[in-house]
């Protein structure tokens, strides 16, 4: 009985924030907006950091990256990351989990002129 009342609250739980954020969504198409809050101030914070990378592109096509970091950054963090814009994938893992773009993918993207 315990499990069956967790999981039934949390089903409902989950029903109500899909209605909200569902309605948010639909308001900020409404005025217009492509793209929504989150997107926007994740792209402009790391938009922030893309004047202290190079940026090295491997292929033709503009889809292979080298993103290296010229700031130091404090802790074992690794410096160089690949970027790969055809696969959606980069080094640090942050692309592919969250679906955001990093500072990584917007440094490649700025440099291939990708809007």
């Amino acid at each position: 009985m315990l499990i069956t009342a967790l999981v039934k609250s949390s089903y409902f739980q989950l029903g109500e924030l899909f209605a909200r954020k569902g309605s948010e969504v639909f308001a900020q198409l409404q005025v217009g907006a492509e793209f929504s809050q989150t997107l926007m101030k994740a792209i402009e914070f790391n938009s922030k950091h893309i004047n202290t990378m190079n940026v090295y592109q491997f292929d033709r096509l503009r889809t292979s990256f080298t993103v290296e970091e010229l700031a130091a950054v404090p802790g074992p963090r690794q410096q160089n990351y690949q970027v790969l814009l055809d696969e959606g994938k980069c080094d640090c893992g942050y692309f592919q989990a969250l679906h955001l773009p990093c500072r990584y993918i917007i440094a490649a993207c700025s440099h291939a002129r990708i809007d």
